[in-house]
Order: C-alpha cells, then structure tokens, then sequence
C-alpha cells in the first residue's frame, strides 16, 4: 500500500471559517496549504480533506459530510461525544445528531460496531 498525503487547502476568502477546521487538521496530522500555493497545481479552492467521503460498507457505500467525517474520526480515535462537542465547540445534541446520522448512512447498529469496522479495514487510521 501506498503513503497517503494528508492535505486541507484553504481558500483566502474563507480562512475565517475555516480556522477551526485548519487548527483541527492539523492537530490530525494533516498538512494546511493556501488555495494560492496550490494554483500551479490545478487544484486550487478544492477541499482535499476532510470534504465529503464515501467509505465502503458491508452492505454499499456511505457518504458522509464533512463534519460528520470529523466526528467520525474523533470517534475512531476514543473521544467520547461530549469531548467532541467541546473539541468543535458544538453542542452535545449536534453531536449526537452526527452520530444518528452516521449510524443510519452506515447501517450499523452501534458506533462502537462502525468503528471497528472502519479502523480493522484501514479506512481510518485511529494514530494518525
């Protein structure tokens, strides 16, 4: 298998907004690059990491948001749902809401059942 690059591009107009989720990247190991960097490569404003994903499940393919993507990878690596709540400076309840989300896209029965599966099929790595 190859190493994956782990990249967010943030665009100028939005790098407001997107603080948090730069600040939150990077804590996760992604690397942060301005749109302005990425103009010679054709890329630029495109959202790399963490935009919507679609992650193989038993029964089809789930698509998730991205905030939902956040939250499931702060799942996979044992934060609890009031610790991401605080971490993305949510409330609980939106949480939560991602998770019910989650659960039903994925078709899994429990949160601790969709982790393992994701993190035993590499889809996440819980380290990184």
């Amino acid at each position: 298998m190859s190493d994956l690059i782990k990249v967010v591009i943030v665009d100028d107009h939005n790098s407001m907004r997107n603080s948090l989720e730069v600040e939150l990247s990077a804590k996760n190991g992604f690397g942060v690059v301005a749109s302005a960097d990425c103009a010679d490569a054709g890329v630029a404003g495109e959202n790399i990491f963490p935009g919507p994903r679609t992650i193989p499940m038993p029964e089809g393919e789930a698509r998730f948001t991205t905030r939902e993507m956040i939250v499931l990878n702060l799942l996979c690596r044992n934060k609890k749902a009031s610790g991401i709540a605080t971490e993305l400076l949510i409330s609980d309840f939106t949480v939560k809401r991602h998770i019910r989300n989650i659960l039903e896209k994925s078709n899994f029965p429990t949160i601790k059942d969709l982790v393992h599966y994701i993190v035993s099929n590499g889809w996440i790595n819980p380290n990184l």
